[in-house]
């Protein structure tokens, strides 16, 4: 008659056999947890993408690192299409001192403008000391002459 044999776990055939009926390899923590960071690690660099993208279109920051960050590539390529907000890129312009709005139609001009582009009318002449840069005194960052307030502390700018 045929003898029994005992099987154990660190059997070759055991595992031949246990992996041809369709169990699962186990996986070692280790390479978990390089999927795991590899992961998070990509997830990071397209919510930064995302964001760089969000912020020259002048869309919200904060919601395009979530959306770049969980959708990693798709959210990127959603950024890229999505239109430019143009209001934000105005205010952003104006607060930079590159713009001005027109007096007569309100429409936003380079502040240099002698002539407006959008209704034509001559431009009241401006005050070269607007052109001019200026430090702030309370942390010493150099702005723009057109600038009311420091680009860096928010603090107006001193008349003295």
């Amino acid at each position: 008659m045929g003898t029994q044999r005992v099987v154990s776990d660190n059997d070759p055939h055991l595992a031949l056999f246990t992996s041809s009926i369709g169990s699962r390899p186990k996986v070692r923590k280790s390479e978990f947890d390089m999927e795991m960071t590899s992961l998070l690690v990509w997830s990071i660099v397209f919510a930064f993408i995302a964001t760089i993208i969000a912020n020259a279109k002048g869309l919200s920051l904060g919601k395009w690192a979530v959306i770049g960050f969980i959708l990693g590539p798709i959210g990127v390529i959603w950024s890229l299409v999505t239109p430019k907000n143009e209001a934000t890129l105005a205010k952003r312009q104006v607060d930079a001192g590159e713009l001005k709005a027109c007096p007569f139609c309100a429409e936003h001009i380079k502040i240099e403008a002698a002539i407006c582009k959008h209704c034509g009318k001559e431009q009241p002449p401006i005050d070269p000391s607007l052109l001019e840069k200026w430090v702030c005194t309370h942390c010493k960052a150099i702005c723009k002459g057109s600038q009311t307030s420091c680009w860096v502390c928010n603090k107006p700018r001193s008349t003295a």
